[in-house]
């Protein structure tokens, strides 16, 4: 374990320091991530990536055409629906607004959709970056909840959970990101939902995660798939046996998932958009995949 622990302020240690004490129990098993923490090495000050998807701008138009549809199908007219916070369509217009916004930003960018990471995996190194400057950034948000420590020790829990599925399934990088990120995703919220509930100082890194979280349901591109996590997080309250047993049984075979059309289907559906409306479906798939002997 290596962590220049100059960069990082002494609440930052501190919080991290909760993290890799806590005992975080899926179902039966419990995860240590201290365990995982020795097993790496951290870096604070890495050269951050620039991802860039590339789509072509007559179908971002088509899919700009389709938000406007559907979006008057549920209810919501853009431009025109001025609902305020506690209308019932309050967050559907938000997410509507908020998915066309994204659609057009990618139009006037050429058809590039741009993503700055907060945070790496990078298993053949056995390393993990945390891309400051890109926390930095992002913490300037003025929003409820955004605080450096906030974005800092979520992307520390998403990535060590990165780290722990690699090694549950023997030292293998995933096979399917978008499922993986989902995945991911959701187990960083069930962690700091149940270490909030013993310290009280995690509840505003949750609320802040859980936000974020939904936003990325809105936005086209790689991060769609993230969004995906806020879903299986709030099955928790439904069925959290199923949802646990779903994600232990991608945690072991995330590596040895293979190509197929089954597979390519649900990779349609968490990319570039999220699936609204189409979230059952999806659960089922994964269900299907995971848990009914289709990943090998």
């Amino acid at each position: 374990m290596n962590m220049n622990r100059k960069q990082l302020e002494s609440k930052e240690q501190e919080l991290i320091s909760e993290v890799l004490d806590f005992r975080f129990e899926l179902g039966t098993t419990i995860v240590s991530l201290k365990d995982i923490f020795s097993k790496i090495s951290l870096k604070l000050d890495a050269i951050p990536p620039v991802y860039n998807d590339n789509f072509d701008i007559e179908e971002l138009r088509g899919l700009r055409y389709d938000v406007k549809y559907f979006s008057k199908e549920y209810g919501v007219e853009l431009g025109k629906s001025d609902y305020q916070k506690g209308h019932p369509l309050y967050e559907r217009q938000t997410y509507f607004k908020s998915l066309a916004n994204s659609i057009d930003n990618a139009i006037d960018n050429g058809g590039i959709v741009t993503t700055s990471p907060l945070g790496e995996f990078v298993g053949k190194e056995k390393k993990v970056n945390i891309y400051l400057g890109n926390v930095d950034k992002a913490a300037s948000a003025k929003e409820d909840y955004t605080t450096r420590e906030s974005i800092l020790i979520t992307t520390f829990i998403h990535e060590l959970f990165h780290v722990w599925i690699y090694y549950t399934c023997g030292e293998k990088r995933y096979a399917v990101r978008e499922i993986e990120e989902a995945m991911v995703e959701f187990a960083t919220l069930f962690f700091l939902k149940q270490i909030s509930q013993v310290n009280v100082e995690f509840e505003s890194i949750l609320k802040w995660a859980e936000r974020s979280n939904r936003q990325k349901q809105a936005v086209i591109g790689r991060l769609a798939a993230y969004g995906y996590g806020y879903y299986l997080y709030s099955l928790l309250s439904k069925n959290e046996q199923l949802v646990i047993k779903l994600f232990m049984a991608y945690s072991r075979n995330s590596g040895l998932i293979e190509p197929s059309p089954f597979v390519k289907h649900i990779i349609i559906m968490l990319y570039p958009l999220y699936p609204f409306e189409r979230e059952e479906e999806v659960f089922e798939c994964l269900q299907e995949l995971l848990l009914d002997d289709k990943v090998v």
